[in-house]
């Protein structure tokens, strides 16, 4: 066999051993995505859930909806004196057979909730000002105790902390919020500005709370 042979076939097998290298480096990386799941990398848990093959279940004979011996649960009616409001629905004066209907003083009681109409409540600070016959220096009143500079008050920013913080509402998530609810654009910034003095009046108490999550049995 002569060299330039010999040279021929051993640039086959280089080529043919680069390949091969690469097909493993190709099929540990395909690999490597076919057992990825959200425990061992950034994806999500919906994208790692495998569908477990159930058995179908035989139809049922019974209709949708309460079955007969299924005990019903019912919310008990509040005392009256508990109500905003009482309206009271009178009998009409004739019943559909022509006959007068007569009241027996007895009345069936029903409940409802509903939400109220809410709306922000506005406080407009009128600011005295005047100057000083002596010196002439310009003075102005002061806001009463509590009142801050901002156009939100206390308990606003309390309740835009408390969407933020328990229900993860993202800034813009309240700003929109607050705007379609009640009709109260601010910006972006105007909600991070709130949020950090809340969570600046809460870090004095933040150390107490962490004792007792730590020493409680369970967290909810």
């Amino acid at each position: 066999m002569s060299r330039s042979v010999i040279r021929g076939y051993h640039k086959i097998i280089v080529e043919l051993s680069k390949r091969v290298n690469e097909l493993h480096t190709e099929i540990k990386v395909l690999k490597e995505r076919l057992n990825t799941n959200s425990s061992n990398s950034s994806l999500p848990p919906s994208k790692s859930f495998k569908k477990k093959n159930k058995k179908p279940k035989p139809p049922s004979q019974n209709k949708s909806g309460g079955q007969m011996g299924h005990k019903g649960n019912f919310r008990s009616l509040q005392d009256s004196n508990e109500a905003d409001d009482i309206v009271n629905c009178r009998l009409p004066v004739r019943c559909e057979c022509g006959g007068k209907i007569n009241p027996s003083g007895e009345y069936q009681r029903h409940q409802v909730y509903e939400l109220p109409k809410i709306e922000l409540h506005m406080t407009e600070y009128r600011l005295e000002k005047g100057c000083c016959s002596y010196c002439g220096q310009n003075h102005i009143g002061s806001l009463p105790e509590g009142v801050a500079r901002g156009i939100i008050g206390p308990k606003l920013t309390g309740f835009m902390s408390h969407l933020v913080a328990k229900y993860g509402l993202s800034r813009r998530e309240v700003k929109e919020f607050l705007k379609e609810q009640f009709r109260f654009d601010i910006s972006l910034g105007t909600v991070f500005n709130k949020q950090k003095i809340a969570n600046t009046a809460l870090a004095p108490l933040m150390p107490n709370l962490l004792a007792e999550v730590n020493k409680a049995q369970a967290l909810i």
